[in-house]
């Protein structure tokens, strides 16, 4: 974290406070705070970045919406479910407009939705409407190792559970758990929490 503040330091005084890339190093500071554990720093750098790249691009560009996104999954974390919602509906619709149907970014704002159903409002079948779509998406474009890619599958074996269908959420975990242990390395986060999720889905296939 330190690296990136000396990073943010140097990028201020040498392109100024109003450059992108200061834009993109207020983001990665808050994806550190967010893995920390710390929310509520990580969205101070977030809505620094997300008011930054307004200013820069304007409030349809792609980079701002991507910031509007983790804006929009920290209200949802701190329990803002409207605000959360209406924020991934705006997303969306200016990825469509601006990057089309079928492009990652899309993909992105429709898996974080399908998830926002499942979640926020137990409505399994507009949940399986959008993250039906966003495996589709994300399966076509990037392939079936992308992060994107398993990301979207691990919400939808939470989609299979909430429906019953545990042998369904198993063999879909057990699947993104080979591909992130082999890409990512049996000790990374995203790889540690998948192996819990599917622990917890063979205890419950026991009962």
């Amino acid at each position: 974290e330190s690296c990136y503040h000396e990073a943010l330091a140097i990028q201020r005084d040498s392109l100024g406070k109003e450059h992108p890339h200061t834009a993109r190093t207020l983001m990665y500071l808050g994806d550190i705070r967010l893995k920390q554990g710390d929310a509520l720093g990580a969205n101070v750098y977030y809505q620094q970045s997300l008011a930054l790249r307004k200013m820069i691009f304007g409030d349809n560009h792609p980079d701002t919406v991507r910031t509007l996104m983790s804006v929009a999954w920290l209200a949802q974390l701190n329990g803002q479910i409207e605000d959360a919602g209406k924020m991934y509906a705006h997303a969306l619709r200016i990825f469509e407009q601006t990057c089309g149907p079928n492009h990652p970014d899309t993909g992105n704002a429709i898996n974080h939705i399908g998830s926002w159903h499942l979640k926020c409002r137990d409505d399994v079948s507009r949940a399986r409407e959008f993250l039906d779509r966003s495996v589709l998406i994300h399966e076509g474009l990037l392939g079936t190792d992308h992060p994107y890619t398993l990301r979207t599958l691990a919400h939808h074996a939470e989609l299979l559970m909430a429906m019953g269908e545990t042998q369904g959420a198993r063999k879909t975990l057990s699947r993104v758990v080979e591909k992130r242990c082999s890409l990512l390395g049996h000790e990374h986060p995203d790889s540690v929490l998948t192996v819990v999720c599917l622990s917890w889905v063979d205890d419950r296939s026991e009962e």
